[in-house]
């Protein structure tokens, strides 16, 4: 295996790094006496996690983490959604990230559209938490 070496300075200060690949996307690293494998995939999945103040207890604003270009929306108004479905594609800095869903759900309002820019942080749907006894309906309602 085959290391690279990396100094990173910071304040004054300076953090040896040693890299080596193992495959394509896989790399170990070192910091110290630590050691850490890092996989690097070429798409990243980003999941909004913080409720907005401006939504329902049983809602939650999926907001953009990056300023970029809206490449494709999959999701219109009413659809259901499952956890983890992706509900856009965001393009900033040459990297697609697919906006994923945070939990199931049924989306009550959508913000952008194709080719729209946003800045991070910007509202991109708002979904309202399904029940227990409402996911069964919903799950039904996307297998149709």
């Amino acid at each position: 295996m085959h290391w690279h070496r990396v100094v990173l300075k910071e304040d004054g200060r300076e953090v040896e790094v040693l890299i080596a690949i193992e495959r394509e996307g896989l790399y170990r690293v070192r910091v110290g006496n630590r050691e850490y494998i890092v996989e690097i995939k070429p798409k990243m999945a980003v999941t909004a996690q913080v409720p907005s103040p401006r939504t329902a207890p049983n809602e939650f604003l999926v907001t953009s983490e990056v300023p970029g270009r809206v490449v494709k929306v999959f999701v219109n108004e009413g659809d259901a959604v499952k956890e983890g479905d992706v509900i856009a594609i965001i393009e900033s800095m040459k990297m697609e990230i697919e906006i994923t869903a945070p939990k199931h759900g049924i989306v009550e309002k959508v913000y952008v559209s194709q080719g729209n820019f946003i800045k991070e942080g910007e509202p991109l749907v708002k979904i309202r938490f399904l029940m227990e006894n409402e996911t069964k309906d919903a799950n039904t309602k996307t297998k149709q």
